[in-house]
């Protein structure tokens, strides 16, 4: 169905580029990323957040002569919007609701319809996105806090009276966990041998906590799981580094953890384990100091 003139005349206005166009309808969609957990023989599920996905915005824009007088919204204006929109790279959206944006173009169509005379209407989806790829604060990676997350484990579990095997190592486990988060390149055997107990003492746990029933073992579970895998992922790049030797650089121009990898010779993985603190960055910056493999 057409719509009259008179109700597209007074709608809001959206712009993109500074292109302004009346839209009928501009609806924002917005999603989150949630991994979801289950447990055998526990109903539901319980869910880690990884934060909210791009807002996925869809607007319907008229490019009618009617709607206005003295201005040529076909082809005049929409010929300005199709080149806009054909573009692909990111610019300022204007919201009727959310105001202004970075944004991207994602896709649409154009419409014409015998029943709407003097123009043509135009569907687009426009993904907010994040131009300065390089701030930590915009864009963030999933890092694991060792040392947190075996506090919480070990206190999870211990509520329910499951409790670190004695007799693996002298001292605490928290000495244990300080000395294995030591320098992986200089201790080597060392923190192998640490991490392989904690894993085993870890294995342990899970297994007992695995044989309860109780609801209330799903915070333990997930935490002993997740230190398992940061401490498995350090064992194994502590065995690794022992047979490679390394270098360090400082990039020339700004790069990728991939286009660097592809320079060297070595994996974007092998580069992330050798550059945890880089982890958080697209975009590598010209004059930052990266790690890498020189034997490949």
């Amino acid at each position: 169905m057409a719509i009259p003139a008179r109700v597209i005349r007074d709608l809001p206005k959206l712009t993109w580029r500074g292109l302004f166009a009346p839209c009928e309808a501009a609806p924002v969609d917005f999603s989150h990323a949630q991994a979801v957990r289950e447990q055998y023989q526990i109903d539901d599920a319980w869910h880690d957040h990884g934060g909210l996905k791009p807002l996925d915005i869809k607007v319907k824009l008229h490019f009618l002569n009617t709607m206005f007088d003295g201005v040529v919204w076909f082809p005049n204006e929409y010929n300005k919007w199709q080149a806009a929109l054909l573009d692909g790279s990111p610019g300022k959206l204007r919201h009727p609701i959310l105001g202004e944006i970075d944004a991207v173009v994602m896709g649409g169509s154009i419409s014409l319809d015998s029943r709407q005379s003097g123009g043509v209407s135009v569907d687009v989806t426009f993904n907010r996105t994040i131009l300065d790829v390089t701030k930590p604060s915009e864009l963030k990676a999933t890092q694991v806090d060792v040392k947190a997350v075996a506090k919480q484990a070990l206190t999870d579990a211990g509520n329910l009276g499951i409790h670190f095997p004695s007799g693996r190592f002298d001292g605490d486990i928290f000495d244990a966990i300080d000395g294995f988060l030591g320098d992986i390149t200089s201790a080597t055997m060392t923190i192998t041998g640490l991490g392989n107990q904690l894993k085993g003492g870890i294995e342990d746990m899970i297994f007992r906590v695995e044989l309860l029933t109780d609801p209330t073992v799903a915070p333990a579970y997930d935490n002993l799981v997740l230190l398992w895998d940061a401490i498995s992922s350090r064992v194994d790049l502590a065995a690794a580094t022992a047979a490679r030797s390394t270098a360090s650089t400082r990039l020339p121009e700004d790069t990728t953890f991939d286009a660097f990898g592809s320079e060297v010779g070595n994996s974007v993985e092998a580069l992330m384990g050798l550059n945890p603190s880089l982890i958080r960055y697209r975009v590598l910056a010209k004059g930052t100091t990266v790690t890498y493999y020189t034997n490949k």
